[in-house]
């Protein structure tokens, strides 16, 4: 038996690294495009009002648009249609707005690795799903605090044309089965975020969730309608 048991553990090392190998393969065979990649002309289908919010532009500086390239970012910030009148903080029901869009999926930089190198510090919480008249929608609720320590939560997700994913992992897995299928859709990789007023507050039962939720909801499906 003992000297079984090293032949056994030799398989079962040559199995794992049979299947990274196999795994590193697709994501690189994902992400290569064809010589014409990029579309002449990339929209991107945001209103500017998105259910019961109004948005205005945040100006990207040159450098961050070229360190984008070739995607396209969209920077915006929403408020509240309705006035607040006993609102202690008149930023407090803000909603952050970053897209990220291309169709080259090696040119979509991760938001994630975004906050790190920032010097915030994102804690991920679970996966949120969503009810929308378009289909669930899969998201990454985060909980943030700033190098100031200002705390805020985001949802994260990637989306397509008729469909969306929690995290880059699954989206790999979408977008191997579209690639196979013929179809090469646009990229979107979405977060939204808002500051958070009182930490001590349970996550799942702050109204800062339940903004982003309803925030999420509306975008998603004007997105869906626009695509």
């Amino acid at each position: 038996m003992k000297a079984a048991e090293p032949e056994s553990q030799a398989r079962t090392l040559a199995y794992w690294v049979l299947g990274t190998l196999l795994v590193l393969n697709a994501i690189v065979w994902l992400m290569q495009s064809p010589a014409v990649s990029m579309r002449d002309s990339l929209t991107l289908p945001v209103p500017q009002r998105i259910g019961d919010w109004q948005g205005r532009n945040w100006p990207l500086f040159h450098n961050e648009q070229a360190v984008l390239a070739p995607a396209r970012l969209i920077s915006r910030v929403y408020s509240p249609l309705k006035l607040h009148s006993q609102a202690t903080r008149p930023n407090a029901e803000l909603i952050w707005l970053n897209l990220l869009q291309s169709d080259s999926m090696s040119s979509m930089h991760n938001f994630y690795d975004s906050l790190l190198a920032s010097g915030a510090r994102p804690q991920v919480n679970d996966t949120r799903v969503i009810a929308t008249a378009k289909g669930p929608l899969r998201a990454t609720l985060i909980r943030c605090q700033k190098p100031d320590g200002a705390a805020s939560y985001l949802l994260l997700w990637y989306q397509w044309p008729g469909g969306n994913a929690e995290n880059r992992w699954r989206w790999y897995a979408e977008a191997l089965r579209l690639k196979l299928s013929g179809r090469r859709p646009v990229w979107q990789l979405v977060e939204i975020a808002t500051p958070v007023e009182n930490p001590q507050t349970p996550i799942l039962q702050s109204p800062e969730l339940r903004r982003l939720e309803a925030f999420a909801k509306a975008f998603y499906q004007s997105a869906q309608r626009e695509n």
